[in-house]
């Protein structure tokens, strides 16, 4: 098992944002999180990386408790994080985007990610000298999703990657995301608004509703569901 939460629970002050979700990920699926907007898919996703300290429950990294690691700790064993909103560094050029990528337990070996993620993505390649802010919305997402990948990590967490892009850079997103998994075997928990889609990608997915998990399943399945169908592919 790459990823396995149990019983996750987090509070916001007074607010209740999670209540004992359960989610596991298998080494070298794809799995999503797919849910409405406010449903607790980023704070799952943030309390996965380190960026919110859960109330209760256990996060466990190969088997490895890491509920209670910090940031760079969980980074260095192996967990990357795309971030909701296309977050670059807006005067900094493409490559030094990059190179932030590889500042936590990577940086030796910097010269070596940059030759792999230059190779998945050649766009960024010709565009390396460029401020991030010079670069479109579809490259943007590329840019945050290769620097992910700059640590050379075994679990990607893809927050909201669609956010804000037109269908057809849709598309080019959730191709590279299937390459990642397919051609260099990177695990990945993707949580995303954009039902079909994620469930067209994925492998399985959970559904979840105000901080609960409501349903999980196969992808293929989970598209014949007639909630799943009525409520969130639109039919």
């Amino acid at each position: 098992m790459m990823l396995s939460v149990k019983n996750l629970e987090v509070r916001y002050g007074k607010l209740k944002a999670l209540w004992g979700v359960n989610v596991d990920v298998n080494k070298g699926e794809i799995v999503g999180l797919i849910g409405p907007n406010g449903a607790g898919k980023t704070t799952t996703i943030n309390s996965i990386i380190g960026f919110v300290k859960p109330e209760k429950g256990i996060i466990l990294m190969e088997g490895r408790d890491i509920t209670n690691l910090s940031i760079t700790a969980r980074i260095k064993a192996g967990i990357s994080v795309v971030p909701e909103g296309r977050k670059v560094f807006p005067y900094l050029t493409v490559e030094e985007n990059l190179l932030m990528g590889s500042v936590v337990g990577n940086w030796n070996r910097r010269k070596e990610a940059l030759e792999f993620v230059y190779n998945l993505f050649p766009r960024l390649k010709e565009r390396r000298k460029l401020f991030a802010s010079q670069l479109s919305g579809g490259e943007q997402q590329m840019l945050v999703i290769a620097r992910a990948l700059m640590s050379r990590p075994k679990l990607v967490l893809v927050d909201e990657p669609t956010l804000g892009l037109a269908p057809k850079i849709v598309d080019q997103v959730y191709d590279i995301i299937k390459k990642i998994r397919d051609e260099e075997k990177i695990t990945i928990f993707i949580a995303d608004q954009n039902a079909e889609i994620v469930l067209k990608t994925a492998d399985r997915a959970y559904v979840i509703e105000n901080g609960k998990i409501v349903l999980e399943g196969d992808a293929a399945s989970l598209m014949r569901n007639p909630l799943i169908v009525t409520t969130y592919l639109g039919v």
